[in-house]
């Protein structure tokens, strides 16, 4: 039957496929509430196509299955199925062969119900969607728009596949139009019909099935179907209710052999849709329509059976046995069975997933010796830090450190110690993280030396690195690295490694690059994924540290690229924000912008990994004059107060300096935190940090700063040589910063350095400096931007107010860059900079937004 109102829809999946069939693959995600038809849509589309399709799903089990629908195209189509127990590294094996395998061939792969996915999944999803731009295949995913919470995750998940190779659509329920339309055809009141279901395809379905009289809601409809079928029908039905999206047909006969024919019934009736040896509901409203009609002990008793059936088949998934556990009341076999889909999902890099089976573990293991209960808060910390869920982490590491000490395990409480240090700094909490760490060696060196000895030493290395202290952080990697060696613990000699070299950034150049360069070798040898991006973290931020660009772009993309590969979003968080700065320091404002409020709004980033995205954000809205800086500056605040560092520490102070002479205010406490700084920069042997801390403090007037070592472009600066400091940051690729040496030289120096302030967007500062040379009798200052920009309240460049009118006609990325002959890359920054600007997240909401200003 054709579906109505739905011809544009098949149109622009019929487009995709097309060109996915010449080798040009894309991703379609399809959106829309529960019921709106996107599962029917699909249906139509797929029966027209000549093409392979691959059908998987989601399931709404208590804790998501991971990787089920890869599964599921394992059954149809032969691919490798998920094994139960990959090895650490699989997961990418993995992924690769799925591609391979899809790419074989022409292929529409489908993901229904991508809101229930687990992690692993979504990072299949977005594995695929960033290479399958030159592979034959469409792949399709849906969602449900009205779970705000599934919407984080799906946005973080979809937004990492390049803009150009997905398109969004919104499944609209029916008109009143089409509405009437059908319920004219089946002798009903149409707007009536309209009003109850509100144009929601499912509903108007199930209301139009349910007979003459028009029921109240959807649920009375289909339970008024389900009450006429005979009683020995409907416990078919029940049984089949309790397994979500799917009950396999051999597990239906085994629970209700007596009544197992009845089935058929429901078949017909189009309640019960059977397909590839699964029974299933035509809709999930159905299903938990009659599910809600099972009585307590009726529905435990049914999932019991249906647990008791599925145990006897080896290829059932264990987060299937320990939803049907649950559900039947059966403490014992969830005991046994959630470790295990625990472990089975974290190796498949399913977190979240892995953290709850846990959680689900832990409450029904009341009555469990307090040393197994220990490994398993242990081991659900490990998975909430992976997650970012660090407030929960820290309390079940508590709760680990309080069952090891109970039991006196004397080394798994120091190393529990050692845990809660690092989580407590993850979470932005440095003075709680070396109180822990401290603790950890009490309690460690007073056993045989071991590798959570060896662990301890390198995670105060770490804490000494992170505050610029390169002799206690040598100390602390050689005792480190002596036990690990012992021990040919390569793991702990890449960590401690990994201090040594960051920590000695300022103190001896060659050895940070070669002691880093040890380290990266080791880490990549033996696979070691959590330390490999942490070398690149470390190496891109030294090589930045130094003004080293070329080196820095290179780690910075070798680390961005490892990281997407494995999935490693707290390195890759982190590295993607130093890329910011890095961007910012080379005048592409509108691209760091764009990177920076990315990371900003991430799901589950902390205080500590939001850093870089947040101090580059900072500057550019200060430089820019925008109006929400001090809401960015109280968020720097807000880390400072727990998670000072020299390093963060001056580079907000810096932050709050160069923003005090945009705005023209400066107070005593600004004063003396630049004194502070000052004094802190030259101990830890930071002149770069040093140097731009005496620029702003010159440029405040503040007198009396501390006489200290500083970079060589403010060493000139401070000397009066404004044109030699110039050449010295051209050659260093720094815009910005030789426009402020040139606003120190004669006239002509200053209007090239306006000049360049409004080349790059810096209005606040070039006005700042306009003022100031009035204020000193200059004439023949040169104008800002054109009225037309200046005007433009977004502060949208000439060629993102063209890249916006384009938006508006409805040209994709790629349209655009062919109209305006740049890349798509280029377009790409252009419209990541109008969201921000805009202050919103979608290219339709831009368009919106911008016709209710009048920009367009």
């Amino acid at each position: 039957m054709k579906l109505l109102e739905r011809e544009t829809l098949i149109d622009i999946l019929n487009e995709r496929l097309g060109n996915a069939c010449r080798g040009l693959g894309h991703v379609v995600c399809l959106f829309g509430d529960a019921g709106v038809g996107k599962t029917a849509l699909l249906r139509q589309f797929v029966d027209a196509a000549q093409t392979r399709v691959l059908w998987g799903a989601c399931e709404d089990l208590s804790t998501p299955e991971a990787l089920g629908p890869l599964r599921d195209w394992a059954r149809e189509s032969g691919i490798s199925a998920y094994a139960e127990t990959p090895q650490p590294g699989h997961r990418i094996q993995l992924f690769s062969d799925v591609l391979q395998a899809l790419s074989s061939d022409q292929t529409i792969a489908i993901v229904e119900d991508l809101h229930w996915a687990d992690g692993a999944t979504l990072d299949l999803v977005r594995f695929l969607g960033r290479r399958i731009a030159n592979k034959p295949v469409l792949l399709i995913v849906t969602a449900r728009n009205e779970d705000s919470a599934a919407r984080v995750r799906l946005r973080t998940a979809l937004g990492q596949i390049p803009t150009e190779q997905k398109t969004y659509i919104d499944v609209p329920n029916l008109t009143a139009e089409a509405v009437e339309k059908l319920a004219t055809n089946s002798g009903m009141d149409g707007k009536r019909l309209y009003q109850l279901s509100g144009g929601n395809a499912f509903f108007v379905t199930e209301i139009l099935r349910g007979g003459d009289a028009l029921p109240a809601t959807v649920r009375e409809a289909v339970l008024a179907r389900f009450d006429r079928f005979p009683k020995s029908c409907q416990r078919v039905i029940q049984t089949i209710a309790v397994f979500p999206r799917r009950a396999e047909v051999w597990a239906v006969r085994k629970i209700c052999p007596k009544e197992f024919d009845e089935i058929g019934r429901a078949v017909l009736a189009g309640l019960i849709d059977v397909r590839d040896g699964v029974y299933a509901f035509r809709h999930e409203i159905a299903r938990r329509a009659v599910e809600s009609t099972i009585p307590a002990d009726k529905r435990r008793e049914i999932n019991r059976a249906t647990l008791e059936v599925l145990r006897s088949e080896p290829k059932v998934a264990i987060s299937r046995l320990v939803h049907h556990a649950e559900a039947a009341g059966e403490t014992i076999s969830v005991r046994e069975l959630a470790p295990v889909a625990a472990a089975a999902a974290s190796l498949a890099g399913a977190h979240r997933e892995a953290a709850r089976h846990y959680g689900t573990a832990l409450t029904v293991a009341p009555d469990m010796d307090d040393r197994h209960r220990a490994q398993l808060f242990e081991k659900y910390a490990f998975e909430l830090h992976l997650v970012g869920k660090l407030e929960e982490a820290i309390a079940a590491y508590e709760s680990a450190l309080e069952l090891n000490r109970i039991t006196g395990h004397r080394l798994t409480e120091g190393d529990n110690l050692r845990w809660m240090s690092r989580v407590h700094y993850l979470s932005g909490n440095r003075l709680l993280a070396t109180r822990y760490a401290r603790d950890a060696l009490v309690i460690l060196e007073a056993e045989e030396p071991g590798a959570e000895l060896a662990m301890a030493y390198s995670n105060l290395g770490q804490l000494a690195m992170l505050e610029d202290d390169p002799t206690q952080t040598l100390r602390w990697s050689q005792k480190a690295i002596a036990i690990a060696t012992r021990l040919d613990r390569n793991d702990i000699i890449s960590h401690a490694l990994n201090n040594s070299g960051a920590a000695q950034r300022w103190t001896d150049k060659a050895a940070a690059r070669d002691n880093l360069d040890r380290s990266l070798q080791i880490a990549l040898e033996s696979d070691f994924p959590d330390h490999v991006a942490r070398n690149y973290t470390n190496r891109a931020y030294v090589e930045i540290n130094w003004l080293e660009h070329t080196n820095a772009h290179r780690f910075l993309k070798a680390g961005l690229m490892y990281c997407n590969e494995r999935d490693l979003e707290t390195w890759r968080t982190y590295i993607h924000g130093c890329r910011a700065q890095l961007l910012l320091r080379e005048g592409k404002w509108d691209e760091a912008a764009a990177i920076a409020q990315e990371e900003i709004l991430a799901v589950d980033a902390t205080p500590m990994l939001r850093f870089p995205a947040v101090t580059a954000l900072a500057r550019i809205r200060s430089r820019r004059g925008d109006p929400d800086v001090a809401d960015l500056l109280e968020m720097l605040a807000s880390y400072i107060e727990t998670g000072n560092e020299p390093p963060r520490f001056l580079l907000y102070v810096s932050i709050c300096a160069e923003h005090a002479w945009v705005v023209g205010l400066a107070d005593e406490q600004l004063r003396d935190l630049i004194n502070q700084a000052t004094l802190l920069a030259s101990k830890t042997g930071d002149i770069w940090s040093a140097g731009e801390l005496w620029f702003w403090g010159h440029k405040l007037g503040i007198e009396g700063l501390p006489e200290i070592a500083l970079a060589l472009p403010y060493q000139l600066m401070a000397a009066g040589h404004w044109a030699a400091a110039a050449a010295v940051w051209s050659e260093t690729y720094c815009p910005y910063d030789r426009a402020l040496a040139l606003m120190s030289g004669d006239q002509a120096a200053q209007h090239e350095g306006l000049a360049c302030l409004d080349d790059l967007g810096a209005k606040a500062v070039a006005d700042r400096f306009r003022w100031s040379m009035r204020q000193h009798g200059a004439r023949s200052i040169p104008r800002g931007p054109q009225l037309a920009t200046r005007s433009n309240s977004s502060g949208l460049t000439r060629r993102q107010m063209t890249v916006l009118g384009l938006l508006a006609e409805g040209l994709s990325n790629a349209d655009i860059a062919n109209r305006l002959f740049v890349s798509t890359k280029t377009v790409d920054h252009h419209v990541s900079a109008i969201l921000a600007k805009l202050e919103v997240r979608t290219r339709g909401q831009a368009v919106a937004t911008a016709r209710s200003i009048e920009l367009i």
